[in-house]
Protein backbone atom coordinates (compact mmCIF):
# COMPACT_ATOMS: atom_id res chain seq x y z
CA UNK A 1 0.00 0.00 0.00
CA UNK A 2 1.59 3.39 -1.22
CA UNK A 3 1.67 5.90 1.69
CA UNK A 4 -0.32 9.40 0.52
CA UNK A 5 2.34 11.76 2.02
CA UNK A 6 1.13 14.69 0.25
CA UNK A 7 -2.98 14.01 1.77
CA UNK A 8 -2.30 15.98 4.81
CA UNK A 9 -1.06 18.77 2.87
CA UNK A 10 -4.00 19.02 0.36
CA UNK A 11 -6.78 21.25 2.52
CA UNK A 12 -9.51 20.55 0.36
CA UNK A 13 -10.76 17.44 -2.19
CA UNK A 14 -10.81 16.33 -5.33
CA UNK A 15 -15.14 17.21 -5.32
CA UNK A 16 -14.08 20.71 -4.10
CA UNK A 17 -11.72 21.53 -6.39
CA UNK A 18 -14.38 20.68 -9.51
CA UNK A 19 -17.02 22.70 -6.79
CA UNK A 20 -14.64 25.45 -6.82
CA UNK A 21 -13.80 25.18 -10.90
CA UNK A 22 -17.23 25.06 -11.86
CA UNK A 23 -18.78 27.71 -10.00
CA UNK A 24 -15.73 29.98 -10.82
CA UNK A 25 -16.93 29.02 -14.61
CA UNK A 26 -20.19 30.03 -14.26
CA UNK A 27 -19.41 33.52 -12.14
CA UNK A 28 -16.15 34.34 -15.12
CA UNK A 29 -19.10 34.09 -17.86
CA UNK A 30 -21.16 36.49 -15.55
CA UNK A 31 -17.86 39.00 -15.66
CA UNK A 32 -17.63 39.06 -19.50
CA UNK A 33 -21.24 39.45 -20.05
CA UNK A 34 -22.25 43.03 -21.12
CA UNK A 35 -24.01 45.33 -18.94
CA UNK A 36 -27.93 44.81 -19.27
CA UNK A 37 -29.39 46.40 -22.17
CA UNK A 38 -25.67 46.51 -23.90
CA UNK A 39 -24.95 44.57 -27.07
CA UNK A 40 -22.82 42.07 -27.60
CA UNK A 41 -20.94 43.66 -30.43
CA UNK A 42 -19.95 47.12 -30.31
CA UNK A 43 -18.52 48.31 -33.61
CA UNK A 44 -17.99 45.00 -35.02
CA UNK A 45 -16.06 44.22 -31.73
CA UNK A 46 -17.41 41.82 -29.39
CA UNK A 47 -17.75 43.30 -25.39
CA UNK A 48 -15.21 40.34 -23.93
CA UNK A 49 -12.44 38.30 -25.36
CA UNK A 50 -11.30 34.49 -24.94
CA UNK A 51 -8.49 36.45 -22.46
CA UNK A 52 -11.00 38.11 -20.58
CA UNK A 53 -12.90 34.96 -19.81
CA UNK A 54 -9.62 32.97 -18.54
CA UNK A 55 -8.07 36.16 -16.35
CA UNK A 56 -12.04 36.16 -14.64
CA UNK A 57 -11.87 32.32 -14.48
CA UNK A 58 -8.37 32.81 -13.25
CA UNK A 59 -9.36 34.89 -10.45
CA UNK A 60 -13.25 33.20 -9.65
CA UNK A 61 -11.05 29.86 -8.58
CA UNK A 62 -8.32 31.93 -6.45
CA UNK A 63 -10.55 33.59 -4.99
CA UNK A 64 -12.69 30.19 -4.01
CA UNK A 65 -9.07 28.48 -3.03
CA UNK A 66 -8.18 31.56 -0.42
CA UNK A 67 -11.70 31.73 0.76
CA UNK A 68 -11.57 28.24 2.04
CA UNK A 69 -7.74 28.35 2.87
CA UNK A 70 -9.22 31.91 5.24
CA UNK A 71 -11.60 29.41 6.34
CA UNK A 72 -9.53 27.18 7.64
CA UNK A 73 -7.10 29.54 8.96
CA UNK A 74 -4.15 28.35 7.03
CA UNK A 75 -1.11 30.45 7.28
CA UNK A 76 0.97 31.76 4.02
CA UNK A 77 3.98 30.35 3.88
CA UNK A 78 6.88 30.80 1.32
CA UNK A 79 4.93 34.54 0.86
CA UNK A 80 6.61 37.98 1.87
CA UNK A 81 2.69 38.42 3.34
CA UNK A 82 2.86 36.37 6.21
CA UNK A 83 -0.55 36.66 7.50
CA UNK A 84 -3.52 34.53 7.12
CA UNK A 85 -4.82 34.40 3.93
CA UNK A 86 -8.01 36.66 4.05
CA UNK A 87 -9.24 38.62 5.03
CA UNK A 88 -7.26 42.00 4.91
CA UNK A 89 -8.45 44.78 7.44
CA UNK A 90 -11.98 46.17 5.92
CA UNK A 91 -12.43 43.13 3.91
CA UNK A 92 -15.65 40.90 3.30
CA UNK A 93 -16.04 37.42 2.71
CA UNK A 94 -19.06 36.61 0.93
CA UNK A 95 -20.46 33.22 0.67
CA UNK A 96 -19.34 32.81 -3.19
CA UNK A 97 -15.76 33.73 -1.87
CA UNK A 98 -15.86 36.85 -3.77
CA UNK A 99 -13.94 40.07 -1.35
CA UNK A 100 -15.69 43.00 -0.95
CA UNK A 101 -13.46 46.08 0.41
CA UNK A 102 -15.42 47.77 3.23
CA UNK A 103 -14.26 51.51 3.17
Amino acid sequence: MKIDHAAECRFFSAEDAIRFALSAYYAATKHIEPPAGEPWVIDGAPWASGADFADAFMQEVADRISAKACELQLRRSGSQIMGLWWPLDGDEITDTGKVFYVV
